[in-house]
């Protein structure tokens, strides 16, 4: 493991004690230290910053400074000065810190999460796993849900008791392993016809870290929809609790995914989808994510984006799959729809439920007609059918109904048994011919007649936990009922393509895709779609939501946006890199805008 040394004291020190550090020194200390101290690279970028010297190249700010000198990307620049206030001497010099030398550039890096007290339990002789694993032991544990998979799932116990905490680094070599940083310099360094050989190893995650989407869209795909179904199924209830800004509002959900999961770890980890029994992996840095296959090969990077789209897409398809399996589980084990105890009520609940007595917990799995804490006065959630039970014969003695009284209630009752057994009717007809969208309907129309007898249960306190679950089932199944079922508007004259000039122009062109016409509207789900259509063939489709929100008390409202770039040519290539996403047909995953501008340069290259 390659360790860091303490810098002698030569040249470079002295010019840090320089109070008038020119632009020019400070370039070549950069260069000159670019394969030997990553602190000494934090130092000078720290003394290019505060003096604002970027301005003399005509700069705005040292993160476009350092992006065009040197290639180093934000994230890159700022881990580098972050580094050189934690690890150097004083917090503010290009030498390191005594305290530090002897540790690997991947240990500083993991090192760099830890406060005093957890820094007290590193030692040099730890691997980046056990500095990992001390962090990790102060945070709080996710919660645990019914079905979470763990990494213990795809292993025999024996293999897993006997490999433990060190499995992984025997399956990474350290010099690619999550979360490890080394600088790549070979462009920095070496002249034409110098040895490439001399260039210092460079781990994958630091390398075209200007591009960020540099994996293939299909393997993309394949590999954050089946990450995206963990994190569904560990994280189901945190979804829930705010299900607009979190799987709907993909714009939103990316600042709580960084939120949330960054500070948990970083790194999250998921069933290979194309390698049984294995790990993969996701490292999430600020704003992009490293994927990772179970033979610790690096698939490339993508734009937190890809991952908030594919929660918001798996979303639907593991509905879709819920739905399919009620299905398939045959009619036998399907529920009758109909109360046992009052059958001219329906009941939601699956047969054995029915006669499962309630306890006052877990009431969706339980009936309430024998429920020991019926009569109580502490249940606001029974069911209409038992809350509205037919007096007893005792208690008819001291109150008896006005003839006309039982005559309408009778009446009343018979009237929705008839209904019933027209739509049961109506079902059996449809029965062998039921499409996806017509069973996706029933289901809809089914959950929000549950949800309308809950709003009739008088004195239901709108934060009931399962009265907010029911509306979110229901939203959900309405908007896919919205996806699925799409009305088209008239087709209307789009206006010219004109000549933009340069990256600025063509950002203000794609926000005023207003301009282009609606291409249709779907009032199921209120999302407006624009389109542009190219004479390359491509065609880019804007879809269009509007968010309310509420803010001390005051309605407000704004609007997300998504662009879609369907068709057209192959994508032109830098450094062997794809400059956009090419779709051939629509696709639920968005272009970014970065991606966009370089499409609309190719288009209007002479």
């Amino acid at each position: 493991m390659e360790e860091l040394k303490k810098t002698p004291r030569t040249g470079m020190e002295a010019a840090g004690q320089q109070t008038g550090l020119s632009l020019a020194e400070a370039e070549k200390w950069i260069v000159q230290s670019a394969a030997g101290s990553m602190i000494e690279i934090g130092y000078y970028l720290k003394q290019i910053r505060d003096a604002r010297l970027y301005e003399e190249k005509g700069y705005k700010n040292i993160w476009e400074y350092a992006e065009a000198e040197f290639g180093f990307h934000k994230s890159t620049a700022s881990r580098y000065m972050t580094r050189n206030d934690r690890f150097s001497k004083g917090g503010n010099s290009p030498e390191l810190d005594e305290r530090y030398i002897g540790y690997s550039k991947s240990q500083l890096q993991e090192m760099l999460s830890l406060d005093d007290e957890q820094m007290g339990q590193v030692t040099p002789d730890m691997t980046v796993g056990e500095i990992r694993q001390i962090r990790k032991a102060e945070e709080d544990p996710d919660p645990q849900l019914p079905g979470q998979m763990e990494i213990g799932d795809f292993l025999d116990p024996e293999e897993l008791a006997e490999n433990g905490a060190n499995m992984m680094q025997e399956e990474i070599p350290e010099e690619i392993q999550p979360g490890s940083v080394v600088l790549q310099v070979k462009d920095l360094i070496l002249d034409n016809g110098e040895d490439e050989g001399q260039q210092v190893g460079v781990a994958a995650s630091q390398q075209n870290l200007v591009q960020k989407n540099t994996m293939d869209p299909k393997l993309r795909d394949i590999y954050l929809n089946e990450a995206a179904r963990k994190i569904i199924a560990n994280h189901k209830e945190w979804l829930c609790q705010d299900f607009d800004n979190r799987v709907l509002n993909v714009t939103e959900s990316e600042k709580q995914f960084k939120q949330k999961f960054r500070n948990i770890s970083t790194s999250y980890y998921f069933p290979d989808p194309q390698k049984e029994s294995k790990i993969a992996w996701m490292d999430m840095f600020g704003d992009y994510i490293q994927i990772w296959n179970g033979n610790a090969e690096c698939l490339g990077d993508v734009e937190w984006f890809y991952l908030c789209a594919a929660v918001q897409s798996m979303w639907n398809t593991i509905a879709i799959e819920d739905i399919q399996k009620c299905v398939e589980n045959g009619d036998e084990k399907q529920p009758s729809g109909k109360c046992i105890h009052r059958p001219e009520f329906p009941c939601t609940s699956s047969e054995e439920s029915k006669r499962t007595p309630g306890n006052g917990t877990d009431c969706t799995h339980h009936c309430c007609w024998d429920c020991s804490e019926r009569g109580k006065g502490t249940c606001r959630i029974e069911c209409y059918a038992s809350a509205h039970r037919p007096v007893t014969q005792e208690a008819e003695m001291y109150c008896i109904p006005e003839t006309e009284d039982i005559e309408n209630a009778a009446e009343k009752q018979q009237e929705k048994k008839e209904s019933l057994e027209e739509l049961e009717t109506a079902a059996g007809q449809q029965e062998e011919k039921k499409t996806d969208l017509e069973l996706l309907q029933i289901m809809y129309e089914k959950e929000k007649r549950l949800l309308n007898s809950f709003l009739e249960i008088p004195e239901l306190d709108a934060e009931n936990e399962h009265l907010r679950r029911q509306e979110l089932t229901v939203k959900a199944l309405k908007y896919m009922l919205g996806m699925m079922s799409p009305t088209e508007n008239p087709e209307m004259t789009q206006p010219e393509l004109p000549l933009m000039k340069n990256n600025d122009q063509r950002k203000e062109w794609l926000q005023a895709y207003r301009d282009w016409g609606v291409w249709y509207t779907d009032e199921n789900i209120g999302a407006t779609y624009y389109k542009y259509d190219f004479e390359n063939g491509a065609r880019l489709i804007v879809e269009e939501y509007e968010n309310t929100f509420s803010i001390c008390g005051k309605e407000k409202k704004s609007i997300s946006e998504y662009y879609h770039l369907v068709g057209g040519p192959e994508p032109s290539r830098a450094s062997g890199i794809e400059k956009w996403t090419r779709h051939e047909r629509y696709t639920k995953y968005p272009n970014s805008e970065t991606e966009l501008v370089e499409f609309l340069k190719e288009v209007q290259r002479k």
